[in-house]
């Protein structure tokens, strides 16, 4: 036993070494296939992008057909965070009850009410209620979407996988500016631009009942070992699934009796995923990804732009956020998770700075160079973010989570994630009158340089490593040479049994 357990951690083979070559060693018929999946799955997060942001081409044409003051305005955007937040909360619950599959199909017909009442608005209160029901539909795929397509992933390629939950937030966002420059000025424009967000869960509701997937660890945590067994061997094309199925029964064993010697690593094991987890998704709005994003145009015509040109940048802009997620999912399993991280959170601190200087020293520069600076400032932002704090918090926190607390813990960053997007995107333009833009973007400068810290000191590298590998460095534990600690094999063994 002894042997068996510890020699996967202390000398991981040249396969799960290979930083470059690794993700080559999947059949590429298996990744297409992989793919399908995890799109057909990430229709939720497609939704989830378009329904969020369709509101702020939406929003004009709605304002003036009811006549709605600046708070009601503010609702009709807010409202939908709020519901954000409860789906987020209740989602990773019932994906442990029900199963990942289920909640996202039943969840496609929580998006079509929603969409439906948003559509066939009559008046203010009933819009807001869609977008309420919208809204719990966005706060479940948020935390579902995710768990579902890191779970069907096998190691090796789980970071690219995973990245395509975030691809198709990115792609829906895009989608919206698209079909909102499209259909301005069309009779009934506002009401097409909400119901073309019906497309998705139809899509998904076909698909998923075609290609029937649930996660192998879902059922494993439910004890359905043999349907796990054959569920992985159906995403793996038939493929040989020894070794990996062994990897995710090992990581779910409930140790027997607790072993004392392992209690303070278990405690330990404990706080680490979950402050990973929560600080990621926290950082991940307090920089202000948001606050730019809904503001975009705002802030380029104070940039001194015109309205429609505006909104070209900011179709230009969402093109260039799904641009780098694409690279980062090319990158992320070959460079791994934490180099990202601390090059786009870099990337993020030195373009809040140069925002917050262009408005610091606005009054010397001209309208164009303000605009200019602005702009560039805003691209590179959002590049730093799409290959950092955008893709990698997910992938990072269904890895260094264990089965058991994976989905809860999930939620719980989502939850926070939402907590925090309203909190912003609520107090941004307050905040600005309050005292000033550079101010503001200085607070998130600020944040940035906490979030690069927080990365750099807390985050081991998960890249390619087993569930169990993972939960031995949680409990603070090397992976790294072969032959670290070798005189530790008996309470490696203790702790190990008691983080799983």
């Amino acid at each position: 036993m002894d042997h068996r357990d510890t020699t996967p951690l202390l000398s991981p083979s040249a396969k799960q070494q290979g930083s470059a070559a690794a993700p080559t060693l999947i059949p590429p018929k298996l990744r297409v296939f992989l793919y399908v999946v995890a799109v057909v799955h990430c229709m939720g997060a497609l939704g989830f992008g378009y329904n969020s942001s369709i509101v702020s081409p939406a929003l004009a044409p709605v304002s003036d057909e009811w006549d709605l003051n600046t708070f009601q305005q503010e609702c009709v955007v807010s409202i939908i965070l709020i519901a954000c937040l409860i789906g987020a909360l209740v989602a990773g619950i019932l994906a442990d009850m029900f199963g990942r599959n289920k909640v996202l199909i039943a969840n496609d017909f929580v998006f079509l009410i929603g969409i439906g009442i948003c559509s066939g608005s009559v008046e203010y209160y009933m819009l807001l209620v869609g977008r309420f029901i919208t809204g719990l539909g966005i706060g479940v795929a948020s935390v579902v979407v995710p768990l579902m397509v890191t779970e069907i992933a096998p190691k090796s390629i789980r970071g690219e996988i995973g990245t395509t939950n975030q691809l198709c937030i990115t792609i829906g966002i895009e989608l919206s500016y698209i079909v909102g420059t499209a259909f301005t000025g069309v009779k009934y424009d506002w009401r097409w631009m909400f119901a073309f967000a019906a497309l998705f869960p139809i899509i998904h509701v076909v698909g998923a009942f075609v290609i029937r997937v649930e996660t192998p660890r879902w059922l494993i945590i439910k004890g359905k070992a043999t349907e796990a067994q054959s569920m992985l061997s159906y995403l793996r094309l038939n493929g040989d699934i020894t070794a990996e199925f062994e990897e995710l029964e090992q990581s779910s064993k409930q140790p027997a009796g607790k072993k004392v010697s392992g209690l303070a690593v278990f405690s330990l094991m404990k706080w680490r995923p979950v402050v990973i987890s929560l600080g990621l998704s926290f950082f991940q709005q307090i920089t202000g990804i948001n606050a730019i994003m809904y503001y975009m145009s705002t802030f380029f015509q104070k940039a001194g732009m015109s309205a429609d040109s505006s909104n070209l940048v900011s179709i230009l802009v969402g093109a260039i956020n799904i641009f780098m997620t694409v690279v980062s999912v090319f990158i992320l399993d070959r460079a791994g998770r934490k180099p990202l991280l601390l090059i786009g959170l870099s990337s993020m601190i030195l373009s809040l700075f140069g925002i917050a200087a262009a408005f610091f020293f606005d009054s010397e520069l001209s309208d164009s160079a303000m605009g200019a600076i602005t702009i560039v400032c805003t691209i590179t932002f959002v590049m730093g973010f799409a290959v950092s704090l955008g893709c990698v918090p997910w992938i990072v926190i269904s890895e260094v989570c264990t089965n058991e607390i994976r989905a809860v813990v999930m939620s719980l960053a989502l939850g926070v994630s939402w907590i925090t997007n309203f909190a912003v995107s609520a107090s941004f333009l307050s905040l600005i009158d309050l005292t000033n833009e550079q101010t503001v973007f200085f607070g998130f400068m600020a944040f940035a340089v906490i979030a690069l810290i927080f990365s750099f000191i807390l985050i081991p590298e998960t890249k390619g490593k087993s569930p169990d590998q993972i939960a031995f460095l949680m409990a603070g534990g090397k992976v790294k040479h072969k032959h670290h600690h070798h005189h530790h094999h008996h309470h490696r063994d203790d702790d190990e049994d008691s983080v799983n």
